[in-house]
C-alpha cells in the first residue's frame, strides 16, 4: 500500500520513474492518511490525485454517469503529454484499479484493442 511506509521513504516510486499516482479509494485515505501520503509524495515531486470510486460489485467505474473514467484519463493525458509516469492505484488491486489502468491504455493509445490492454496492466 502507498501508506507503508517503503513506498515512500526509500523513494521506491521516484525510482521507478513515477511521476503521478490516482489512487482510487478515498474512503481508504482520509485526515492523516491522507496528509501523510501528499506529504511524502510532494517530497518524491510526485502528483497525487484522489478519486472516489466506491469499491461495490454493483458500482459503474467506467458506464454512464461516472466521472472517475473522464477525470483519469485528463490526468493520465497530462502525465503523458509531460512524459511521466502514472500509477493508477486502491487497495484491493483487483477492480478499481483494473478497470481503470485497461480503459486508459485504451482510450490513450488509439483504440488498443481490450485483450492487449488488459495484458499490459
Amino acid at each position: 500500500d502507498l501508506d507503508d511506509a517503503w513506498a515512500l521513504s526509500e523513494g521506491k516510486l521516484a525510482d521507478r520513474g513515477i511521476t503521478a499516482v490516482l489512487t482510487l479509494c478515498k474512503d481508504k485515505l482520509q485526515g492523516e492518511k491522507l496528509g501523510a501520503l501528499e506529504a511524502g509524495l510532494t517530497k518524491e515531486a510526485i502528483k497525487l490525485l484522489v478519486l472516489d470510486a466506491q469499491d461495490q460489485h454493483d458500482y459503474s467505474i467506467v458506464g454512464e454517469g461516472s466521472d472517475i473514467l473522464p477525470q483519469a484519463l485528463e490526468r493520465a493525458r497530462q502525465v503523458k503529454e509531460e512524459g511521466g509516469r502514472l500509477l493508477v492505484h486502491c487497495y484491493g488491486g483487483v477492480n478499481r484499479a483494473g478497470a481503470i489502468s485497461v480503459a486508459l491504455l485504451m482510450l490513450l493509445e488509439d483504440g488498443q484493442p481490450l485483450l492487449k490492454a488488459a495484458k499490459a496492466v
